[in-house]
């Protein structure tokens, strides 16, 4: 974090961050919150501008061991909107809810080896499909969206996950229980050049 501003009070057991202003990965956050103690409640906006992911998870920016890359572009917007009750971290999940949104616009990364694959069923299902994640391909991405729709500690992607590139084009919905941690979603992959025999490499590494 950069140029950090906050303005905060509190006062009878009530903390109202009216302000946070801060930089983060080559973007700012603004964000605001308020606690209140007496009703164990909690709500958060934040919105941010300009973020980069590669600035964000370093690895993104270099590549290093064969991991994705971004080659260039990575700008990503985030927007906020939580609020939930409860006096534990658990019960502050059971009752979360609000919106998530997140927007990636148009960049170029590589997709790397996709070593965390490997001696499992994913790395049997890729040999039988004879695609070698030695190979780094790149990929034009015109954009890419998250959206997460929250209520009662689940949440919720209503087709909410898309991804928009030049060799495939994936729709994903689901869920992810962020009480029990379970996930349940489904993938549609439109693959835009089938004769490429490295396209499934690149599905994998967005899966």
């Amino acid at each position: 974090l950069n140029k950090v501003i906050l303005a905060a009070k509190l006062q009878n057991g009530v903390l109202n961050v009216s302000k946070l202003n801060a930089g983060i990965g080559g973007g700012q956050i603004d964000a605001k919150m308020t606690v209140n103690a007496a009703k164990q409640a909690v709500t958060l906006d934040l919105a941010s501008q300009n973020l980069k992911l590669q600035d964000l998870h370093t690895p993104l920016s270099t590549g290093r061991g064969g991991s994705m890359q971004i080659l260039n572009g990575g700008n990503m917007d985030i927007m906020a909107e939580l609020s939930s009750t409860g006096a534990t971290y658990r019960k502050l999940s059971e009752n979360l809810k609000g919106q998530f949104i997140a927007i990636m616009g148009k960049s170029e990364i590589k997709t790397g080896r996709l070593d965390w694959f490997t001696n499992n069923i994913f790395s049997q299902l890729l040999s039988l499909l004879k695609i070698d994640t030695s190979k780094n391909t790149n990929m034009d991405v015109a954009c890419a969206v998250v959206r997460s729709d929250i209520k009662d500690g689940k949440a919720m992607f209503p087709s909410g996950i898309v991804f928009n590139g030049s060799k495939l084009k994936l729709v994903s919905s689901g869920s992810i229980n962020l009480v029990n941690d379970k996930i349940d979603f489904t993938v549609s992959p439109s693959l835009n050049k089938l004769a490429d025999g490295n396209i499934t490499q690149a599905l994998a590494s967005f899966i």
